[in-house]
């Protein structure tokens, strides 16, 4: 965070999407590997918040977006950790919001669904095709319309400790 400072300035933008998983069902998964994925998925937003959290109070201006997942919002078979860091998200989100909307700073979460990446590129073909069955459009979500929520949400005054769900669907099944 020193090194973003010192080249571009003070933050007074943050979006948190970093993201892993390690699924399997929770009898069969050593705690290691659990701390693991809720370390990258909940601990570290609070690192990264919490450091350019005070150059945003000092400007009295903020917007943060993070990122969440539908697992948050519906039980996932093998996603225990992946999901409970990522609703834990979406708690803070309504914290953080709460706490700082008096300082002009907005915190606000995106659910998108599921997204041909990194993160999905050893689901299985069965599970991609489980997955899809359950949105509205059967297709992986195209990534600009997740960034589209993203951006809907760094620029509105009006909006914070809100969870925009981009998900095609797959959470109201």
């Amino acid at each position: 965070m020193d090194e973003v400072r010192e080249r571009l300035g003070p933050v007074g933008i943050l979006v948190h999407c970093a993201a892993t998983a390690a699924d399997g069902l929770i009898i069969d998964q050593d705690e290691k590997t659990w701390r693991e994925v809720v370390d990258v998925n909940l601990v570290g937003a609070y690192r990264v918040i919490r450091c350019a959290l005070p150059s945003m109070v000092r400007r009295r201006y903020g917007r943060i977006v993070v990122a969440s997942s539908p697992s948050a919002l519906r039980g996932v078979p093998g996603q225990s950790a992946y999901a409970s860091a990522k609703a834990g998200l979406l708690g803070l989100v309504r914290t953080l919001a709460a706490e700082y909307a008096p300082r002009n700073i907005l915190v606000n979460a995106v659910t998108p669904g599921f997204m041909d990446s990194e993160l999905t590129v050893d689901v299985s073909e069965q599970a991609r095709a489980a997955i899809l069955a359950r949105t509205v459009r059967n297709r992986p979500l195209d990534p600009a319309l997740a960034a589209e929520a993203v951006l809907f949400l760094l620029d509105n005054d009006a909006v914070t400790g809100h969870n925009l769900v981009v998900d095609g669907g797959f959470s109201l099944c």
